[in-house]
């Protein structure tokens, strides 16, 4: 079983590559629908808890941010250790997003697949994700 800061980075990148798309105004969206439901629970997730709404809010202003998608990330893992209930739907929604096609993690972070074009972020460290724009 992956660890839920694995998880949580996924998750967190995949809602930095929803955020890029819908920034980027007339461009097709290329997450599939697993995805888009991972992306909708991260934002239903900001509506029950500060944190997470401070880290969503972060990267929906700027996606593009390392940064911030790091930090919604560790703001996913934590409440996902706190709740089990968290934990699971966070587990089954990236691993939905996974079968999908839509991302694909290994034990040192999350790699976000897409045809977005126009920009690209890179976090070097422990995790790396590529996100287009």
């Amino acid at each position: 079983m992956e660890p839920l800061s694995v998880l949580a980075a996924t998750a967190a990148a995949v809602f930095a590559k929803r955020a890029v798309e819908e920034a980027a105004a007339g461009t097709a969206k290329t997450l599939p629908a697993a995805a888009g439901r991972l992306v909708d629970w991260v934002r239903q997730l900001g509506q029950r808890n500060r944190e997470a709404a401070a880290a969503v809010v972060m990267v929906e202003a700027d996606p593009a941010d390392p940064a911030r998608v790091d930090l919604l990330g560790k703001t996913l893992g934590a409440g996902a250790a706190r709740d089990p209930g968290v934990a699971s739907e966070l587990r089954a929604l990236v691993e939905a997003a996974r079968q999908a096609g839509a991302v694909s993690s290994s034990s040192g972070g999350a790699h976000v697949h897409g045809n977005v074009t126009g920009g690209q972020v890179t976090l070097v460290g422990r995790d790396q994700y590529n996100l287009g724009r």
